[in-house]
């Protein structure tokens, strides 16, 4: 179903009617704005805090027409979401694939939202380590229990012999996995951790020598570096623009 056409309201105040200017409101309008952002902050689907981060808010927008020139201005922001810089370069280079990719809405309707804590991975996998292994060693005695039964009226020798090898399933299960599981957890911890500080220096790297290589390609020309905006107190940034 095709939509309606609505024409632009003329909403210009009398000042900017005084000077030959005219503002246009339509409700189909709209700015986004990127922005680079310090500060540090969990972001969903991601398992550690980042120090920087894209943030993406799009706003109402109004058309002044003046001095036979448009301008456009941003109004009420509608949305603010925060992104990794590995998140923004997948939504960029990924259209169409997937279930899209992961952002943390900061502000909707001019409310903040609220903050949630880091993931601990180590502690959702050790739980369902800790069930399968349950699970595994109880079917292991259940098949312990039938064969008891099935090979109660072989003599002993026999019995013991087709029962040891579950049995000593059952021991290295209860004992030795459970302590290996617990130290692979450890490993993984630790290996995380250094990966972030890998991640990071690499990430750093790689912007200073882009930098560098924009700075060698604009020799002779102004180049004009805009600094990043700093994060924004929750507290502080409330309400509509």
């Amino acid at each position: 179903m095709p939509r309606e056409i609505q024409e632009p309201v003329d909403v210009t105040d009398d000042f900017d009617r005084q000077r030959g200017g005219r503002t246009y409101d339509h409700p189909a309008w709209g700015q986004i704005i990127v922005s680079k952002v310090q500060g540090r902050t969990e972001l969903y689907g991601s398992d550690f805090e980042h120090q920087n981060f894209v943030s993406i808010s799009i706003h109402k927008s109004q058309l002044r027409r003046d001095l036979s020139h448009d301008w456009h201005f941003s109004k009420n922001e509608l949305i603010e979401v925060w992104l990794s810089e590995a998140q923004w370069a997948h939504m960029v280079s990924s259209f169409g694939v997937g279930e899209g990719t992961c952002c943390t809405i900061s502000h909707l309707d001019g409310k903040v939202m609220p903050r949630f804590p880091l993931r601990d991975e180590g502690q959702i996998f050790k739980p369902e380590a800790d069930k399968r292994l349950d699970d595994t060693v109880n079917e292991l005695r259940e098949l312990e229990r039938k064969l008891t039964e099935d090979t109660f009226n072989l003599p002993k020798s026999k019995r013991e012999h087709l029962l040891a090898p579950v049995r000593r399933a059952i021991e290295q299960l209860e004992s030795n996995l459970a302590f290996v599981s617990r130290s692979f957890g450890e490993h993984l911890e630790k290996r995380k951790e250094k990966a972030k500080i890998e991640i990071t220096a690499w990430m750093n790297n790689a912007v200073r020598r882009a930098g560098m290589q924009a700075i060698a390609e604009q020799i002779g020309t102004p180049l004009h570096i805009e600094p990043p905006k700093e994060r924004p107190n929750h507290d502080e940034k409330s309400g509509t623009n």
